[in-house]
């Protein structure tokens, strides 16, 4: 994994400015990995990302989640990705970790997975809207 290209990271960045552009102020898009399948015992299926958040980030990597946070300066895009893990990559492959996400990603802050209920929170927290594609996602749609 290389991440994107310069012209690459500018499609993503263009796709997520034309999102923001419809959300209201105040609001906060929230866009989940699709879930690991497991095919038998300890081999899963070739790995999908979510249509979503990979059309606007270029992102491929499971346990991760994309955020698009609008304000009156204009809106930012945050990553929660796994973190690098030279032990867990020999068999998962590659990691952007935060630093490749922030970097060959364009977000402009990431966080490591293990946060991220606090990096939720926070982003909900004095947002008036929420766009989050309710049902989609019901391992992890709140009950």
């Amino acid at each position: 994994m290389s991440g994107l290209s310069d012209t690459e990271r500018s499609v993503f960045e263009a796709r997520r400015k034309a999102l923001a552009e419809l959300m209201p102020t105040g609001s906060v898009a929230i866009f989940p990995s699709a879930p690991v399948a497991q095919r038998n015992n300890d081999v899963d299926h070739e790995y999908r990302q979510n249509s979503d958040l990979y059309y606007l980030s270029g992102f491929e990597e499971p346990e991760s989640l994309g955020i698009i946070k609008v304000n009156e300066e204009g809106h930012e895009f945050e990553l929660v990705v796994r973190p690098k893990d030279p032990e867990r990559e020999t068999w998962d492959g590659r990691r952007a970790g935060v630093e490749g996400a922030i970097k060959d990603y364009g977000a402009q802050s990431a966080h490591p997975v293990s946060e991220l209920n606090a990096v939720i929170e926070k982003a909900l927290s004095g947002r008036e809207t929420l766009v989050y594609a309710l049902g989609a996602h019901p391992d992890i749609d709140p009950t």
